[in-house]
């Protein structure tokens, strides 16, 4: 549990608001987006699938089951954005789909951990979470809540969109 707030603590120094104010900007715009992300991120990939398809966002999430990440990623097009996550140490098809991705024409957003993470250099936008590489065993912990952050952001600009104010239901607090 201490280690994890620590991992709160860095990623509250590390998390931009204007990173993840443009990364909503382009979720919003984009046609589809795609989520993607393996081994133990994996979890950060699916629940911006789910949040994002309950904001009605049109999510579609790359599993790549049965080895078909190459053509999964192949449906990505122009004015779409593929959201990927990698963290050290960085999974090499999650950065190989993320360079396809650009090259196809998309938008790809990344929640790493470092400025100089391999999923940065195609990115538009990047979400850092902050690293210590001193602990050997990293938590989900700052990725889903960046993630979550992420979502979060979505939503509320979709209601000030519609011109409803996001407000919390009665007895709930607002994360």
């Amino acid at each position: 549990v201490d280690s994890s707030i620590r991992e709160l603590e860095r990623l509250r120094e590390h998390l931009d608001p204007r990173r993840l104010q443009a990364a909503t900007g382009l979720i919003l715009g984009a046609g589809a987006v795609f989520l993607l992300a393996q081994r133990r991120a994996f979890p950060v990939a699916s629940y911006l699938a789910y949040g994002l398809a309950q904001l009605e966002i049109r999510a579609i999430l790359l599993d790549s089951i049965a080895g078909m990440l190459r053509q999964q990623v192949g449906m990505i097009g122009r004015n779409d954005v593929l959201l990927a996550a990698s963290f050290r140490n960085y999974t090499p098809e999650v950065i190989d789909a993320a360079d396809a991705a650009q090259r196809q024409g998309a938008t790809v957003i990344a929640i790493t951990d470092h400025p100089v993470s391999p999923l940065a250099r195609t990115a538009k936008v990047t979400i850092e979470i902050g690293d210590d590489p001193s602990v050997q065993f990293r938590s989900l912990v700052a990725p889903l809540c960046a993630a979550q952050a992420l979502v979060m952001a979505v939503g509320y600009a979709l209601s000030e969109r519609s011109g409803r104010a996001a407000a919390p239901r009665k007895g709930r607090a607002r994360a």
